[in-house]
């Protein structure tokens, strides 16, 4: 489940800081224990202390949660490829 960061903050500061299980937490939280368990998983495999995390910028804190992630990537279409296409043969009038 994707969580806007500062959800993903509230859970990390509940998963350092306190004892309560991952239901409890996905209950007051109104998520799923399934991603409380990930998100737990992910801040041991980052090995984030709550001291650090306060620390970190958004960007800084999603990058060490998500190492692999690489952002949204936009690929543009050229249009003109795209009419030039043998598929599309049957195009002929265009700028």
């Amino acid at each position: 489940m994707k969580l806007p960061l500062p959800k993903i903050r509230t859970l990390s500061q509940f998963i350092l800081l306190s004892t309560w299980s991952n239901r409890a937490i996905a209950k007051h939280l109104d998520i799923t224990h399934k991603t409380v368990a990930d998100y737990r998983k992910r801040l041991q495999e980052a090995r984030l202390a709550w001291s650090k995390i306060k620390s970190l910028d958004d960007d800084e804190f999603h990058k060490e949660l998500f190492p692999s992630y690489r952002g949204t990537v936009h690929k543009c279409i050229n249009f003109r490829l795209l009419l030039d296409s043998p598929l599309n043969s049957q195009v002929t009038d265009y700028a």
